[in-house]
């Protein structure tokens, strides 16, 4: 797999390897696929599972986990968040529209473009994720409902 991506990057300007792998686990393509769709699908999978978990902070539900991480974000954390999760969409909307109107050109340039915008979404994305965690170490300040007794 590693040798037909390397002719694959020399045509087309791709990313390195082994920075590819280590963001979208490229690795595990299959050599006898159609090696920069089964990338594109990669890089659309992640990427989706990050503004799925972006979504459900910006607009929490009444799952119990959402509302927790979700109320510990700061306003500037919030930006971020939307900034992230606008990202995204753009990225998993190109991937879409690459599923329809294939061709290995647009599967390349999804591909760069795709890297570069992971590349600086990445520390924003796992400061993201270290304030959810936090949450959880944060003491919940419960408010005692002293109203009707009936």
């Amino acid at each position: 797999m590693k040798e037909k991506y390397e002719e694959l990057r020399k045509k087309h300007d791709l990313p390195g390897f082994e920075e590819m792998d280590a963001y979208f686990e490229i690795g595990s393509v299959d050599e006898d696929s159609n090696i920069l769709r089964e990338i594109a699908k990669k890089i659309h999978d992640k990427v989706d599972n990050y503004t799925m978990i972006f979504e459900s902070l910006i607009q929490a539900d009444a799952r119990l986990s959402n509302m927790r991480e979700a109320g510990s974000m700061t306003p500037k954390e919030r930006a971020t968040l939307s900034h992230l999760y606008n990202k995204g969409m753009i990225i998993t909307r190109e991937a879409l529209e690459l599923g329809v109107e294939y061709s290995e050109e647009k599967a390349a340039g999804f591909i760069k473009k795709s890297f570069e915008e992971w590349k600086e979404m990445k520390d924003d994305i796992l400061m993201i994720l270290k304030k959810m965690k936090k949450a959880w170490g944060e003491q919940v300040k419960i408010e005692e409902d002293r109203g009707y007794f009936g």
